[in-house]
Formats: C-alpha cells, structure tokens, sequence
C-alpha cells in the first residue's frame, strides 16, 4: 500500500492528472467546449496575491491553480452547474477568484475550513461537505472527506447514496495522521481517506468505467447506489443498459452522441420530470 515516504508532489503532474481526467469525461459525456484551459502564462486573475487575499492558501496553490484547466459548463439560477463527479460541481477557480466575495473557503472546504492549511486546496464549489475533495500540495494527495456512505436528501425524489461503490480497487494511502499532521488537523485527516493524485483520479474513472457513476445527461451525474421513490426505481438500470447498448466501456467501440441521444429520448419518455437537483 502507498505511504507519504514515497509520495513526491509534482505540479506538472498534478496539471495532467487533471487534463487527463476531463479529456475522459468528454469522452464519455461531457461536452468539449466545456473544458477550458488557461491562456500561455496562466489565468491573469490567478495571482499570489488574489489567492492570499481572497482564500488564505500560499504560493504553491496560487501556481497550481493558475495553470490547471477547467470545467465551464451550464450554469443556471435553479442548477447550480456542470457535474464532474455526482451531485457535484468542480471548482472554477479562475472564474471564483476573479468575482471574489467571502465564503469561499467554506464553500470549497466545508465546515473544517477553519482547520485547512494554506497548501491544502478545494476541488469542488458546493455547501454539503459531503462533496468536497481536499488535495495537499505538500504531501501529493487527495482527501475525500465524508467517504463513506453519504447520504444525499432530494428535495423530490427522496433520499439516496451519494457516493458509494461496489469497489475500491485503488489502493489507500496508509500513514496515520497523527504521525505527521498538527493537532487541529488531524480529525478531518483522519476521517477521509487519502490517495495519491495520480491514484484519485483513476479511482474517480474507474466508477464511471464500471457505470458506479453514471452521467444521464451532458451535465449531470448520478450513482449506482442512488435510491430514489418507487416511480423512479428502474432509471439506473435503464440508463445503464443504455450505455452498455451503445459500447460503454469498450473504448472505441463507444457511441458518446447516440448513447446521450438515447439517454434523453428514454428519460423524456419514462421520467419526463427527474432533474438530479
């Protein structure tokens, strides 16, 4: 099993962890146009001194987040935007810094905000803390706090999993946080487990390779385990077989515009009025 001995964090690799893993995204569902990446020298709004300022994180932060792509998608007063993993919306830090305003911390932290060092950065824009994603430029991981079990409450369709899985197959980092994290830090530590960036990201592919995460649409994500009223109790499957009629996962034999094609036309039919949020 990995340890932080052998962990080294490279921003050049962490950049392409990123692109690699939206690149894959489009290539299931998620439309191209989308993804945006930064302009030669990094977004302009994305500077020492905005990141001190505005969120606290130090220099590092500021630099990896200058350089990283980003998701940019539908964004609307009754959805909150593009989905990247499910019910979950990814950070747009570029679009974030340059409207500034408080609250961004705990926006991308959750309520153990106050117990985020500067080096430690937010992944995703929600208000539940059950969908944050903490990665540590210092040790090369990611933390995903609230792993295990969540719970997710619609405000129409019921309660449901959040996300949970049939498998892990990606190993876990091992060291125990009392061995190496301040005191204030160690309880969200703790209690979220930990990959190596790398490792993260192929982690999230590989629910959505095995349709643990499964997208109904270009822009939002639901999970194997959702469990949803009775009306609803045959979505997942029908999704799913979806998918499978159209080449999912088997790599080029993939069919993305008629799968998604098929998708609505099936949603619109049997569950005209479902929306994720």
């Amino acid at each position: 099993m990995p340890e932080l001995s052998d962990v080294v964090y490279s921003r050049t690799e962490t950049v392409q962890a990123f692109r690699d893993y939206y690149r894959f995204l489009v290539g299931l569902y998620l439309d191209e146009s989308y993804v945006v990446e930064p302009p030669k020298g990094g977004w302009p709004s994305i500077t020492p001194n905005v990141v001190r300022e505005l969120i606290g994180k130090d220099e590092e932060v500021a630099g990896l987040l200058r350089e990283l792509p980003y998701i940019r998608g539908k964004c609307l007063e009754d959805f909150p935007g593009t989905q990247a993993t499910p019910i979950c919306v990814w950070a747009d830090w570029d679009d974030l810094l340059r409207i500034g305003g408080d609250g961004l911390n705990i926006m991308t932290e959750g309520t153990i905000f106050e117990d985020v060092p500067s080096h430690v950065i937010g992944l995703t824009i929600n208000t539940d803390d059950h969908k944050k994603f903490l990665l540590d430029t210092k040790l090369g991981i990611v933390y995903w706090p609230e792993y295990v079990e969540l719970q997710y409450e619609h405000r129409s369709h019921g309660t449901f999993n959040l996300m949970s899985w049939v498998e892990n197959p990606i190993e876990q980092i091992t060291d125990d946080p009392e061995d190496y994290a301040p005191e204030n830090e160690v309880e969200w530590r703790s209690e979220s487990p930990a990959w190596t960036i790398v490792d993260f990201f192929e982690l999230l592919k590989s629910q959505y390779r095995e349709l643990n995460f499964i997208p109904i649409n270009s822009d939002e994500v639901l999970t194997v385990k959702a469990r949803f009223k009775p009306a609803l109790d045959g979505m997942i499957p029908m999704i799913r077989r979806i998918y499978h009629e159209h080449g999912w996962p088997q790599g080029t034999d993939y069919r993305k515009q008629e799968c998604l094609k098929a998708i609505k036309t099936a949603m619109d039919e049997h569950y005209p009025t479902f929306s994720s949020f």
